[in-house]
């Protein structure tokens, strides 16, 4: 998707997103993007000049059954 229109090198640009299939045959799609996939633009795209990575702290809720913890990370 190509993003920051206003900026003078917008057409250059691009944000990834990513689908997921769900368990329940959902798809929903978003821009949560494995770390590894920034070194794989970089090594496998010539065309990708520079890559930004954001992150921050989130928790998530693992579940199996009736069991289920949180995880930060």
């Amino acid at each position: 998707v190509m993003m920051d229109r206003f900026h003078v090198n917008g057409d250059k640009i691009y944000q990834v997103f990513r689908n997921m299939r769900q368990s329940d045959g959902k798809t929903i799609t978003n821009g949560y993007i494995p770390k590894p996939a920034a070194d794989l633009m970089r090594n496998e795209y010539s065309e990708v000049d520079e890559v930004a990575q954001v992150s921050w702290p989130v928790t998530i809720r693992f579940a199996k059954g009736d069991d289920f913890s949180r995880e930060d990370g």
